[in-house]
């Protein structure tokens, strides 16, 4: 019997990468949708500040470049996580889950974005590609900065 290694099914294709966001936000680059059947975006925060907030949203897009994209982008209805907030929310996770069916019949592309407001706070987030079309163990189609895959 085969085994299908999982970064076959699964592929990172966008990131915040880890850093101490002021308030303010960072976003992933614009992630197709072209080759996938959905993406799970997650979103991950250290010792949110005193008085600090982080937020994340996906947003949808079309165009031929990222010119484009940004000038079209809306958010995608319901596609954003419960504002996490100090004390409570600190050291936690959250994913948001999107299919094609959630998104407008025109999108090409989404992001995921993270805000913070108020305060600085440690963030980071992947956007993971689920059930690409095309499926090829490893790195093959995913994003730049995957430096490796170590399939057994």
């Amino acid at each position: 019997m085969s085994v299908q290694h999982p970064s076959a099914r699964i592929k990172p294709l966008g990131m915040v990468a880890p850093l101490t966001l002021a308030p303010g936000s960072s976003s992933t680059a614009w992630v197709s949708l072209g080759d996938v059947r959905a993406v799970m975006a997650l979103v991950m925060v250290g010792v949110i500040a005193a008085t600090g907030t982080v937020a994340a949203r996906i947003e949808e897009s079309h165009g031929g470049d990222d010119a484009a994209r940004n000038a079209n982008a809306t958010d995608v209805e319901d596609a954003a996580i419960t504002v996490l907030v100090a004390g409570t929310d600190s050291n936690k996770a959250a994913a948001i889950d999107l299919t094609h069916a959630n998104v407008l019949e025109s999108t090409t592309h989404v992001r995921l974005t993270i805000t913070t407001a108020a305060a600085a706070s440690p963030v980071c987030g992947v956007v993971l590609g689920v059930d690409p079309r095309y499926a090829k163990t490893g790195a093959a189609g995913a994003m730049e900065a995957l430096a490796e895959v170590v399939s057994l």
